[in-house]
């Protein structure tokens, strides 16, 4: 019988069936890490249970040549999870033959094969113009013929292909689509917005009659901007070093991704089969939400920030002022701290200590599952800061 959750460990033929009927929903994720480092592959092993499937970064043309990511090949084998691997072809690389793209994902698909994985689809992540469409179209349609039905060919789509007319035939000549609804080519816009991203979805569901899937923002990211206000970086977790005439700070809020999903469940799309989330996040990342927030948004868990300041006794018979966040999205720290006037004590960081009272003028977020140490105080013996807030 099948039981809750048992659908994680379906192979995906019987995901697909149950897809089919419409019992359920499909979360599936990106890894698009390019060192497979401990952090990373801890992460994939702890977070797999939550998806059906994963998308992994294989390789990126880059300066006429391709640059391939080797994963850690065991951690995919214990996730047991279908793997699509995905060359990424930024759009301002030249565009390729079909012959090109046919090597290349030979070479990948049996990269994997090797390592043991059942690979059935390859995807190709192409910011492709919207003058390229029908080319793209062609070579994808030429793609197929050469390798001869041996690899499912699914392709990134864009929104601002949506009002191309060669769209229709790009659709019918891969297996299929994820539509990103989340962007940095527009910093005005923001990086993402439930509403626009709904719009997208059901225009695409107009568009084409077969399944396809949505890839939804779990990160935030740094835009670096020329004297003109034009974007010549994007920084997410490492910094690029670029001289820049100023930066914009874009994140996706949880919430607003949820009142997406919330929506479009109260209004089904016909052709949606799922989501898959980009990217997996790690607790070390600076811009990607907390793991814990993204495990909220899939259970459909409160999304609340639960802040707490506590003392904790060191060794040298004071205590370490420390404030904590075990929520599920970051909350702001507290911008003053009372404490029995009787102690004495230093602030650390933001933070300053007079006559009783911990205070900053810095508004700062604290990631959920994160601690921060604040201040150390010192009491007579016998007496506690009890601390409270004002």
């Amino acid at each position: 019988m099948f039981e809750p959750n048992d659908h994680r460990r379906w192979g995906a033929l019987g995901l697909c069936a149950l897809l089919c009927s419409g019992f359920l929903r499909a979360d599936e994720v990106y890894i698009w890490q390019r060192l497979w480092q401990a952090e990373l592959r801890a992460q994939v092993a702890l977070q797999a249970p939550q998806f059906d499937g994963l998308r992994v970064l294989a390789g990126q043309y880059q300066n006429a040549g391709w640059i391939e990511i080797a994963p850690d090949f065991v951690t995919l084998r214990g996730s047991k999870l279908p793997v699509i691997p995905v060359l990424r072809l930024p759009g301002s690389q030249a565009q390729l033959s079909a012959a090109q793209w046919a090597l290349q994902i030979q070479r990948t698909s049996a990269r994997y094969r090797q390592a043991g994985l059942n690979v059935q689809a390859i995807e190709l992540d192409f910011d492709c113009a919207e003058s390229q469409l029908a080319m793209y179209a062609e070579q994808v349609r030429d793609l197929r013929t050469l390798l001869k039905g041996e690899l499912a060919i699914n392709i990134t789509a864009l929104p601002a292909w949506l009002k191309s007319p060669a769209l229709p035939g790009l659709l019918s000549a891969a297996s299929s689509v994820t539509l990103q609804v989340h962007s940095v080519v527009a910093p005005k816009g923001g990086l993402f917005d439930p509403r626009l991203a709904e719009f997208w979805i059901r225009k695409l569901d107009q568009l084409t009659d077969k399944a396809f899937s949505v890839a939804l923002p779990a990160y935030g990211a740094k835009l670096l901007l020329d004297a003109q206000g034009q974007v010549i970086g994007v920084e997410h977790e490492a910094e690029l070093g670029m001289a820049r005439a100023s930066e914009i700070e874009l994140s996706s809020s949880p919430e607003s991704v949820r009142t997406l999903i919330d929506s479009l469940e109260r209004r089904p799309v016909k052709h949606l089969r799922g989501y898959v989330w980009f990217r997996l996040p790690l607790p070390s990342d600076v811009r990607a939400w907390a793991p814990v927030t993204l495990k909220a948004v899939l259970e459909k868990a409160p999304l609340r920030a639960k802040i707490r300041s506590e003392f904790i006794q060191n060794a040298s018979g004071g205590f370490d002022v420390r404030i904590s966040n075990s929520g599920t999205i970051p909350g702001s720290i507290p911008l003053r701290i009372a404490v029995n006037t009787r102690c004495e004590g230093e602030g650390v960081a933001e933070y300053r200590y007079s006559a009783g009272a911990l205070s900053t003028r810095a508004s700062t977020e604290l990631k959920p599952g994160s601690t921060r140490i604040i201040a150390w105080l010192r009491c007579p013996d016998g007496i506690r800061p009890e601390l409270t807030r004002r």
